[in-house]
């Protein structure tokens, strides 16, 4: 059972060492991925404006934010390959990916992929396969 389906909040640390308490707004146990509200009202943090998000046009120059293997503040670029992939591991099948040759690793899945205006093209996803690493982006819709 996904920890979203058992608990209502988490607790969370960001890399400065911070603790806060999250509410878990949504999930999805089949993208890995959870949607959390930092309950604390004193701290304003960063956040996308989603009235303009990328309009994912093939080729285009991307760049993936987060924090591979452990390692603060990674950036790497590249471009948005295609649109609508799918792929299988372990009897389990990934639909609708956004693919790019930006460079994903594990530890910065749950990162941005974003445009060169800052517009938020989708959430970056790594999945380790028995022969390779598959990197890709979940359309940002995937949060709603």
């Amino acid at each position: 059972m996904a920890l979203a389906e058992k608990e209502k909040e988490v607790n969370i640390t960001l890399s400065s060492g911070s603790k806060y308490r999250a509410q878990i707004i949504s999930s999805d146990e089949d993208a890995d991925l959870a949607l959390l509200k930092i309950e604390d009202k004193t701290v304003q943090f960063p956040y996308f404006d989603l009235s303009y998000t990328s309009p994912n046009l093939l080729g285009e120059s991307v760049v993936a934010l987060g924090s591979p293997e452990g390692l603060l503040n990674s950036v790497s670029h590249g471009i948005l390959s295609a649109l609508h992939r799918s792929f299988t591991i372990e009897d389990h099948t990934y639909d609708n990916l956004i693919q790019t040759d930006a460079a994903i690793n594990p530890g910065n899945s749950g990162g941005p992929l974003i445009d060169l205006n800052g517009g938020l093209v989708g959430i970056n996803s790594a999945k380790l396969s028995a022969r390779r690493l598959k990197a890709s982006a979940l359309p940002f819709q995937a949060m709603s």
